[in-house]
């Protein structure tokens, strides 16, 4: 009996301890309110726009009439909002809700934004020259960069588009700009002729001149780079890079041992680990383990010769990402206006709007056309392709009247005695190239009012 009598004192003296133990043990309660608020404007005119989305690993929500929005219930941390409206470009800012100084688990805290969107209406049109023993040569088949840039903490989710001048050394991009100015860069290295062309500066689409020309500059006595395995002969970047490959890059002179690079995997925005070595005129980044299949990355590095410095931010993608576009398909004449009125052509029709489906992994568009009694089709204009993942469905403005070589009629006859203007159209990513999309056949189809 003493015994059992024992071992119920002895319960419960360790019940009570443990009771105590608990007392100076309270439970950790999070008190913490995060959120995140703000108001998105149209560039034209900052008036508010109602009904943007506003979407992140919350989900989505949408601005009110007055452009409002507020995500409410969010932990500390770092949080990524894409802003997404139909005819827009789709803005991205990210957010770190962790206050400094301050107990992550018991502050209110909301981050206030500004967002700005911009119509993508605006059009580039413009040729690069360059002058060879006194006579003006076109910059054919030349890469070129037009940067977006935007006002606030906001920036373009897709910023930069990026192509090649055709063969008439034209840019060609319609109804795919904001309504505010962008940078347009040329660069260009002719190894035959020890020269680089070379054009930057920030422009406003509506007021662009339509010709410009560039002189080379020699790089017999200039740092440069000359030649990479990222990218290819045209200087566009490649999208078949080895997962197991070194970088290398060829420059015209004898690099210094100084030499900074930044490695970053722009997919998953991760730093990558890389030896570098520098021989003579070549730098090599070698990274540490195999790159992502499938994935984009960006390599920027500060090389010195002498006293000349040298700046460079590449961009190029591994393989095992988009291999093949697929065909154009849909294609068809816009019929319908915004508000919902019938579009005609008339004899003097000079340009309509066209639409298709765009295949997955495209980037550009390339237009051909014949025209009356033509035989052949002929390049027309490169089109830039969207970027919304969740509506494939492009709308792009072409011009029909002197978009190709003797055509021989004038603009107020294009469609009479029964003209028609054939037009086919296809995908391009890099150097993939698409299947053409079946013909469009534009005829007239009422008479002048």
């Amino acid at each position: 009996m003493k015994k059992i009598l024992f071992l119920l004192l002895a319960a419960t003296y360790l019940f009570t301890a443990c009771k105590k133990e608990d007392d100076f043990n309270p439970q950790v309660i999070d008190q913490s309110k995060y959120s995140i608020e703000g108001t998105v404007i149209d560039a034209d005119g900052n008036k508010p726009m109602a009904g943007v989305t506003v979407s992140g690993s919350f989900g989505s929500v949408e601005t009110d009439a007055k452009g409002y929005f507020n995500v409410g219930g969010l932990n500390h941390g770092s949080y990524a909002l894409t802003f997404t409206e139909a005819k827009y470009g789709t803005m991205f800012q990210t957010f770190n809700l962790t206050p400094a100084g301050q107990d992550p688990l018991a502050v209110n805290y909301t981050q206030s934004t500004l967002v700005t969107m911009y119509q993508m209406k605006e059009t580039l049109e413009t040729t690069f020259w360059k002058s060879i023993n006194n006579k003006n040569v076109v910059l054919a088949n030349v890469p070129f960069a037009v940067t977006l840039q935007s006002a606030g903490g906001a920036t373009f989710l897709n910023n930069k588009i990026v192509g090649v001048t055709d063969a008439n050394g034209k840019i060609a991009l319609l109804d795919t700009l904001p309504n505010a100015s962008v940078k347009l860069e040329i660069e260009y290295l002719d190894a035959a002729e020890g020269k680089v062309y070379k054009y930057s500066d920030l422009i406003n689409p509506r007021a662009e001149a339509k010709s410009y020309f560039i002189t080379g500059t020699s790089i017999a006595d200039k740092l440069y780079v000359v030649n990479s395995n990222i990218f290819n002969a045209k200087g566009m970047e490649v999208i078949d890079f080895a997962v197991a490959t070194s970088l290398t890059f060829d420059f015209t002179q004898n690099l210094e041992t100084d030499t900074k690079v930044t490695f970053k995997n722009t997919t998953d925005n991760k730093v990558v680990a890389f030896n570098k070595s520098v021989s003579g005129k070549t730098l090599t980044i070698d990274p540490i383990g195999d790159l992502i299949s499938g994935n984009s990355y960006e390599v920027m590095f500060e090389v010195k010769s002498g006293d000349q410095a040298l700046t460079k931010t590449y961009t190029f993608s591994t393989i095992g990402g988009v291999t093949s576009i697929g065909q154009v398909v849909g294609l068809s004449r816009k019929t319908k206006d915004a508000a919902g009125a019938t579009i005609e052509v008339y004899e003097n029709t000079a340009g309509i709007s066209i639409e298709f489906t765009r295949p997955d992994g495209a980037t550009q568009f390339e237009v051909y056309g014949k025209y009356a009694n033509q035989t052949e089709y002929q390049f027309m204009t490169t089109l830039t392709a969207g970027t919304n993942p969740d509506d494939k469905k492009e709308v792009h403005a072409i011009s029909l009247f002197n978009s190709i070589p003797n055509m021989n009629t004038t603009s107020a006859k294009m469609f009479s005695d029964g003209k028609t203007f054939t037009v086919i159209v296809r995908a391009k990513r890099g150097d993939l190239i698409g299947a053409y999309s079946e013909p469009l056949t534009i005829k007239k189809t009422a008479d002048l009012p």
